[in-house]
């Protein structure tokens, strides 16, 4: 038979019993046990007339009793099972001692299972031993269902017996048919707050110092203290008067600042909340309490002095002193200069802060701004003693050294705070905490040091992104440009640099102003450089000429190793990998529009003239050529390759070399030229010509001789019709001829393996066609250099083995065509070709 009924009652040892009601209500929520239960179980069923008395509800009662008589008639009616729970009832009676009963009438031996109660408003209750068992069978098919009982049958225990069950579970409770709750055991305190404390209750209050509030001070084993954030009974102010921790709580303003300056510890001089202190912050708090103390011990050995006497530090003039005698005492006049007096220097102190800042440069961004910044509160706190004397260097004196230490400190944390992406939370606290310290009147000129805009200002964001260009906004009627300390100015140079956003870079360059212009000015030297970073070549090149800013118009003076690389930028819409304007293997092609036709050589031409640096230097034109006569793709190291023009018909030549002088003249000026036809039909050729005329100018009107020839003449590559130009151009002046003939002779012997290994590189064709150009000249101080070219190779027959091809050239070519050689000259070719083939 399965039961629908648990645990009902306690049989309590004081014979309390429990009304049918109660029976009944248990019984509803009672839960099936097995049959095996039945032979095991001690069931009870307590009825007190004292709680029927007191039960209004009649009709109710009295079917409960029914139910109850029917299921005591059932179990008279079971043969078997009534007589062996009776038997084991006995036995259990005979062994232990009886309960007494509410009736009466019950026996002092307790043999008896149960008695009938006294009726009670017509309910009849049954009264069971508490150590004896009752099995209950309903067998009314007519029984209310709201008892929750059914066919099933209700076993009543005595909780005093502990089964194995009991063992698993303290007890079980249905809470419905599905629900029930089978085990439960007491929970492990975890440690706590004592306001949360469950054992001891906690009073709240907002500032209550004086003592414990109530039973505040009572903790269990696991209360910690709010303030101290260890165990309350090893907390040293639990109790204390005038501290009283036992009555912090976290609802309190008052106790929660407490618990922050506790926890955070010299960092609460920063407003920080603890959720925005790390370690990096905790480490530099710790070593700025460290940097403190020692600080504070030689600040007071400062302000104790040291008594010299004063003629140590100005030495006495008066003319008793002249005397031989070693015995003679001073005069009264002089007496002032012998006193004692005290001296106070600084240099300790001093010595003890540039240490420390240089432990703090190598920390990290966070340690090292708090210990920078808690340096700057302790030395503006410093003052010099009443009457106060030093001497000597100016460490030695409080008011000249603090101003140097603080403009060192605040330099390292003006690049600290554009660099380091700080939270801007933290970012404003910094910058409060400064403007917060009361700075002395030496020190006023650093008053806005760090009032530094935060990369999101609203200022600053609109000139990066290019919405202003003129670097100032309106703000109440006034206008506020935008002026930064120049190693603020340094550190967003390199943050954008090392980002690469160059358009920002440039943008912010042009707007920015400072008090150091020269400074600022070398800063904006490369803004042409960035622009080329970004594929803007043609305005770079336009900047390099004069550059346009919002506060003035700057003339940039480039050096020749510049402009040799913006030259190589410019050719091949490249740039060198990297934020140094300096040559590397590594370059980068560009993705850009590039320049318009023309575009290149007019600004190339209105730089150099621009630049009178680059316009006397013979490297700037050799760079110029040597680019023109190179290919615009770059080779796998980044070095430029030579290209040969084919050579123009003479009347192409002769058109461009006619309008080059007019060209060349409007470039000085301005670089808008219209550039005529023949430049849109052969551009290189025409623009080499161009180049030529353009230094061929320079020459006939430079009343200096030309400091270098041979690294020109090197520099058009095979490209020896163009050297036939220039030669040409340079022809109405005698004294020019000379000047250019006799340079190149003498750099021919000086500079002989640099020749060499150049003609070695072009091979015989170009050696033949260059003996032949200057060979074939006009003027005799031309042909000069064409002879001695010829030596050069005959002497060097080890190294350039081409005697033979030489000597036929000579012999086809060269005595064949020159028909205005003198005599002298026709024997010196003979010679030269005699020799060659002597050496073959």
């Amino acid at each position: 038979m399965k039961t629908r009924s648990r645990l009902a009652a306690e049989a309590s040892k004081s014979d309390t019993v429990g009304t049918p009601k109660e029976v009944c209500e248990e019984s509803a929520a009672a839960v099936q046990a097995p049959a095996k239960v039945l032979e095991e179980s001690v069931a009870a069923v307590e009825a007190p007339a004292r709680v029927c008395e007191e039960t209004a509800v009649a009709e109710p009662l009295t079917r409960v009793t029914e139910d109850c008589a029917t299921t005591v008639q059932a179990l008279t009616k079971s043969g078997q099972e009534i007589t062996t729970a009776v038997e084991a009832s006995a036995k259990d009676s005979e062994e232990g001692s009886a309960m007494p009963s509410t009736d009466a009438n019950d026996s002092a031996d307790g043999g008896n299972l149960a008695t009938e109660a006294p009726t009670v408003d017509g309910v009849r209750c049954i009264s069971v031993s508490a150590q004896e068992s009752v099995i209950v069978i309903s067998d009314d098919e007519d029984a209310d269902c709201s008892l929750g009982l059914g066919n099933s049958v209700l076993i009543i225990e005595d909780p005093s017996e502990k089964s194995l069950v009991e063992e698993k579970r303290t007890e079980e409770l249905v809470l419905d048919e599905e629900l029930a709750i089978t085990f439960t055991r007491s929970g492990n305190v975890m440690p706590h707050a004592r306001y949360d404390c469950m054992a001891n209750p906690f009073v709240r209050a907002e500032h209550e110092t004086g003592a414990p509030i109530e039973n505040n001070a009572n903790v269990c084993d696991q209360c910690y203290c709010y303030l101290c954030d260890k165990p309350a009974l090893k907390c040293p102010y639990w109790t204390t008067t005038c501290v009283c921790h036992c009555n912090a709580h976290n609802k309190s303003v008052f106790w929660k600042s407490q618990r922050d300056a506790a926890l955070a510890g010299i960092l609460t001089i920063f407003d920080l909340d603890l959720t925005e202190i790390d370690a990096d912050l905790r480490q530099g708090g710790f070593l700025l309490l460290t940097f403190v103390h020692e600080l504070s011990m030689e600040y007071n050995k400062y302000l104790m002095g040291v008594r010299v006497p004063r003629n140590q530090i100005y030495p006495c003039t008066c003319v008793c002193h002249r005397r031989l005698s070693t015995t003679s005492v001073g005069c009264r006049t002089c007496i002032l200069y012998h006193t004692e007096v005290m001296i106070y220097s600084y240099t300790d102190v001093y010595n003890k802060v540039e240490e420390f800042l240089k432990k703090a440069e190598n920390e990290k961004p966070k340690t090292a701004a708090v210990i920078l910044l808690g340096i700057v509160k302790e030395l503006v706190f410093q003052k010099e003693p009443p009457l106060a004397h030093s001497f000597g260097e100016s460490s030695l004196s409080l008011r000249a050294a603090i101003p140097m230490l603080l403009g060192r400190i605040l330099s390292t944390l003006q690049k600290m705070l554009v660099l380091s992406g700080f939270p801007n939370n933290l970012f404003e606290k910094f910058i409060r905490f400064y403007q917060s310290l009361p700075l002395p009147p030496y020190c006023y000129s650093f008053s806005n040091s760090l009032n530094i805009l935060p990369w999101d200002d609203m200022f600053l964001t609109p000139i990066l992104l290019g919405q202003n260009v003129t670097g100032h906004r309106t703000k109440k009627g006034k206008k506020e440009f935008l002026y930064e300390a120049l190693p603020v100015i340094q550190a967003r140079v390199q943050k954008l640099e090392e980002e690469g956003n160059y358009k920002h870079l440039v943008r912010y360059l042009k707007t920015v102003r400072c008090n150091d212009l020269l400074s600022l000015q070398c800063l904006r030297e490369k803004i042409p450089f960035y622009m080329c970073k970004y594929g803007n070549f043609a305005e770079a090149a336009q900047s390099l000429v004069q550059l346009n800013c919002a506060s003035c118009s700057l003339n940039i003076n480039i050096s020749v190793s510049d402009f040799t690389l913006y030259l190589k930028m410019f050719r091949t819409e490249s740039c060198p990998s990297g934020n140094m304007l300096v040559d590397h293997e590594e370059w980068t092609l560009l993705k850009c529009n590039g320049m318009k036709k023309g575009l290149m050589i007019k600004l190339i031409l209105r730089i150099i003239y621009a630049n009178k640096t680059l316009l006397q230097s013979p490297q700037c034109w050799s760079t110029l050529i040597r680019t023109w006569c190179s290919s615009p793709v770059l080779g796998p190291k980044g070095q430029l390759g030579a290209v040969t023009y084919a050579e123009p018909n003479l009347d192409f030549q002769r058109s461009v070399m006619d309008i080059s002088f007019p060209i060349l003249e409007d470039l000085k000026r301005q670089i808008h030229v219209n550039l005529p036809h023949p430049f849109h039909v052969m551009p290189n050729e025409a623009e080499l010509i161009l180049i030529v005329r353009a230094f061929a100018q320079k020459l006939l009107f430079d009343p200096k001789p030309p400091a270098s020839v041979l690294e020109i003449i090197l520099a058009f590559g095979k490209n020896i019709w163009a050297i036939k130009d220039l030669l040409e151009a340079i022809t109405p002046r005698n004294d020019l001829v000379y000047q250019f003939t006799q340079k190149l002779a003498d750099e021919l012997f000086t500079q002989r393996q640099i020749a060499l290994s150049t003609w070695s590189l072009h091979g015989s064709n170009y050696v033949c066609d260059l003996i032949y150009t200057f060979l074939t000249h006009l003027n005799m101080l031309v042909r000069s250099v064409g002879f001695h070219m010829t030596d050069i190779i005959i002497d060097n027959f080890n190294i350039l083995p081409w005697s033979q091809q030489i000597a036929l050239f000579l012999q086809s070519r060269v005595s064949t065509t020159c028909i205005f050689f003198t005599p002298a000259e026709r024997n010196e070719l003979k010679k030269k070709i005699a020799a060659c083939q002597t050496r073959t």
